[in-house]
């Protein structure tokens, strides 16, 4: 993405998360959805949601929504408990139009006219969804495929699995900084990702780059220390993996802070994930 003549890149923009899976992608040809997040601006006609396209295969990957990708359309920027609700319907429509019919809505929050979609899919694509507690989650498990969790907890996995239909799967994606040591990691994570210490809601809150590079001034490479796996021990490595095996997801990513992402892939093939599906 480029900022455009005469204007920085906001070092908090990041184009793409390098991924590696601890079930090897392509076992089934799925993959998981490029990010987690929002349905857009949980418009459902208007299609500019994230998925993962990957040998004819396709997760869309929805949740409640983010200020920061949503602020320009100048709405005011609703609760979580209405978000939920507005992405409810939003997937309720999503769902009408992968029929093929002309489908016309009028909702609580959206009006759809005379939609439809000609070229579909033999099968429609899994619908994953992201849930940080446990009334998220509960959503998830009712109208979603699937769910996406950046935390290995247990509890909400549980939770989902006893309420959500048989065979919906679990996930979960973290990050690490895979560097030639741990202080080049911290330094990394902390130049390119302070924002992943930001407490509680804020991260679904502020409206725009600048905000949340104001904010992330607050992150302290000590706290970045604190919660990132750095450097190049494979052994840190499998120690960030063990709780999200511990709490149950079938399918585990990870996304690299910094420019050593291949070094990362070829140590994960070779000393972490083999220990990991031992």
């Amino acid at each position: 993405m480029d900022a455009g003549p005469g204007r920085e890149r906001p070092r908090l923009v990041n184009d793409r998360c390098h991924l590696a899976g601890l079930r090897p992608a392509g076992d089934d040809g799925r993959h998981l959805p490029d990010r987690a997040d929002p349905p857009g601006d949980h418009r459902p006609g208007g299609g500019h949601e994230r998925g993962a396209p990957r040998r004819g295969k396709f997760r869309l990957g929805l949740g409640s929504g983010e200020a920061l990708n949503e602020h320009i359309l100048g709405d005011a920027w609703p609760p979580a408990p209405v978000r939920l609700a507005m992405l409810e319907e939003a997937i309720d429509v999503i769902r009408q139009l992968w029929t093929g019919d002309d489908i016309t809505h009028h909702g609580e929050f959206y009006t759809v006219e005379n939609a439809r979609i000609w070229t579909l899919p033999e099968t429609p694509p899994e619908i994953l969804m992201s849930g940080f507690g446990p009334i998220a989650t509960d959503l998830a498990a009712r109208i979603a495929d699937g769910y996406v969790n950046t935390t290995p907890d247990k509890e909400l996995v549980e939770r989902f699995r006893a309420k959500a239909k048989a065979g919906a799967v679990t996930q979960a994606g973290f990050k690490v900084a895979w560097a030639p040591d741990e202080d080049e990691g911290v330094r990394l994570a902390h130049e390119i990702w302070p924002n992943a210490g930001l407490p509680g809601e804020l991260s679904q809150v502020l409206p725009t780059v600048e905000h949340f590079e104001q904010a992330s001034t607050l992150v302290t490479r000590e706290k970045i220390a604190e919660g990132a796996t750095a450097g190049c021990s494979p052994e840190a490595h499998v120690a960030a993996y063990r709780p999200f095996l511990d709490a149950g997801f079938d399918e585990i990513y990870v996304a690299n802070m910094g420019p050593h992402y291949a070094d990362m892939i070829r140590a994960y093939g070779t000393d972490v994930l083999p220990v990991l599906r031992g």
